[in-house]
């Protein structure tokens, strides 16, 4: 989670599947969409505000929660094993990872 913030703050290109958890578990930390989710965008070689705010409004008005570790494991978007069993846990101490580019290219 940590690397994912850290890479949109410095304006770091996401793919999908980042930027649908990252505003995603924000949102289900209850942080404000237009306040503290969609800022978070603007640094990226690809913003768009118009569509930011709509993919972070259909984000929160479906109840979009963030992916489990199955996923972000067949994603390569998992550091390892933490003994959770969903990123929200809050029982392990959790930071997720970035995949290096070239090991998620060739997937």
């Amino acid at each position: 989670m940590a690397l994912l913030l850290i890479s949109a703050i410095r304006g770091e290109h996401l793919y999908h599947d980042e930027r649908l958890f990252l505003a995603s578990y924000m949102n289900a930390a209850n942080f404000d969409p237009a306040g503290a989710i969609e800022p978070l965008f603007e640094h990226m070689p690809d913003y768009d505000p118009r569509k930011t705010h709509e993919q972070v409004a259909g984000i929160v008005a479906k109840g979009y929660t963030p992916a489990g570790c199955r996923r972000l494991k067949a994603a390569n978007m998992c550091p390892g094993d933490c003994g959770r069993r969903h990123p929200s846990d809050k029982n392990t101490p959790y930071v997720a990872a970035r995949a290096p580019r070239a090991a998620r290219d060739q997937a």
